[in-house]
């Protein structure tokens, strides 16, 4: 099943084209100094109650009379004091806590504040057996529910940011993955899955969550099997000096022919050979003499075309092409030039659907031409379209008409382009000006009707 993401998170992948790293946590001192600040809490051992140099960790026993609230007893040592609201109780599920304290004989001090329930990660559902085929849409539900402020401590004393699951090998007992579990897209109860990753092995594993120093089995089995190979629809943008790439996808072989193509309608169809590097990716070299430009790329295995997944849901309706070879890092791109009138929309699977604008080369000069082009700094002085007449050679600015049309909640802009009557019907080349910088030719020829 196709997973179309909440426009947000469509629009930060998008921006990204990878998934990021987790940044770590910064790391606390473990310096008791209890002679900046003391602290107690009714019903708490005072052993369960751990004062650092910037952090104070409070692990509640299993018969907390509390609930989701503390009301702390703090002394302050000579010289400190504090503002902050949190003296007076504060309720910790899901927060991010820290208390400032202001000093007459130092520097000021924030302790950040970690509540751990004495059960912190608790299963909604029992465990239970999954049968996996491995692609990108292969996922098990985490029907956890993780207890405490947002972030937690292990049993080594450092913060932890995020709940993971380890996956172990059952037939050798090793453990073969520790992965982050994601949140299931447009659930307002934060409901979580795990999707898995396209290395891991096809064998039998066993799998429990992790929520700092607790755990919990998520399941006692879970067998995963090879599927279909499927490669991944993505964008490069690439200069003149660097030009190797990583192909990504599920179920790549070691064995067979992988190719990739690259066309557009101004040079011969370059044909590029990709090279196995494990069961995710595949990499390649564009050719040295390649030149600049954009490029649609076909993904090929034995001689058959592969039809990429698109993992945004969005990724196609930004533009057509995949490989941007450009001059500077900071060139604009020339990505889609469309009509008004050709406005379309698609389902999202979530109930709305969003409207796009598709490529289209056929130009009819009775309503504005709309080019999307992708830069990044401040808005321009010029937006120049420029046309070229393939057969005279004559070159027609046109000026920004000052009208444009967003979609995707205006992260997408159209500029709009008023086709004057002195520029004759035909086929032409196409790019941007924008301020002192020039765009590529769009891949595609267009025809002015």
């Amino acid at each position: 099943m196709k997973r179309i993401l909440p426009l947000t998170l469509l629009i930060t992948l998008l921006l990204s084209q990878c998934k990021k790293k987790d940044e770590p946590a910064p790391q606390p001192g473990s310096t008791r100094e209890t002679d900046v600040i003391g602290l107690s809490v009714d019903g708490v051992d005072a052993q369960n109650i751990e004062v650092g140099k910037d952090l104070i960790v409070i692990r509640l026993p299993e018969n907390y009379a509390g609930g989701d609230f503390i009301k702390p007893h703090i002394t302050f040592g000579v010289g400190y004091s504090t503002r902050s609201e949190l003296v007076n109780g504060f309720s910790y599920q899901g927060k991010q806590l820290s208390l400032r304290l202001e000093s007459t004989v130092g520097e000021a001090r924030t302790y950040n504040i970690y509540v751990i329930p004495y059960q912190s990660v608790e299963l909604t559902e029992p465990p239970g057996d999954h049968q996996i085929i491995l692609g990108p849409d292969a996922a098990i539900p985490v029907p956890a529910v993780f207890k405490g402020t947002a972030q937690t401590v292990n049993d080594s004393g450092r913060i932890v940011e995020h709940p993971v699951v380890v996956l172990k090998n059952k037939a050798t007992g090793a453990m073969a993955h520790w992965l982050y579990p994601d949140l299931v897209p447009d659930s307002n109860d934060r409901k979580f899955r795990l999707l898995f990753p396209a290395t891991i092995a096809a064998g039998d594993y066993t799998a429990e969550v992790v929520w700092g120093g607790q755990r919990v089995v998520l399941s006692d089995n879970i067998t995963i099997k090879p599927g279909p190979l499927q490669l991944k629809r993505s964008k490069w943008y690439m200069s003149p000096s660097s030009r190797y790439f990583e192909l990504t996808g599920f179920n790549i072989g070691k064995e067979g022919k992988y190719e990739l193509t690259l066309a557009n309608d101004f040079t011969e169809t370059r044909k590029i050979p990709l090279h196995f590097k494990n069961a995710g990716t595949l990499t390649g070299t564009l050719p040295a003499d390649l030149g600049t430009g954009n490029y649609k790329a076909t993904y090929w295995k034995d001689g058959k075309a592969v039809e990429p997944y698109d993992e945004t849901g969005i990724g196609k309706y930004t533009g057509e092409d995949q490989f941007y070879l450009k001059k500077t890092t900071d060139q604009p791109v020339l990505k889609i030039i469309s009509q008004p009138s050709r406005r379309r929309s698609f389902d999202t699977g979530m109930g709305f659907s969003l409207e796009y604008y598709p490529s289209f080369v056929r130009i009819s000069r009775n309503e504005p031409l709309l080019a999307y082009r992708e830069r990044s700094g401040p808005f321009p002085d010029r937006n120049d379209l420029v046309l070229v007449d393939t057969r005279s050679r004559k070159e027609y600015t046109i000026p920004y008409s000052g009208n444009a049309y967003g979609i995707f909640d205006g992260f997408m802009v159209f500029f709009a382009y008023n086709i004057p009557e002195a520029l004759p019907a035909g086929k032409y080349e196409a790019y941007m000006i924008t301020g002192s910088d020039k765009t590529e030719k769009y891949s595609q020829l267009i025809t002015v009707l």
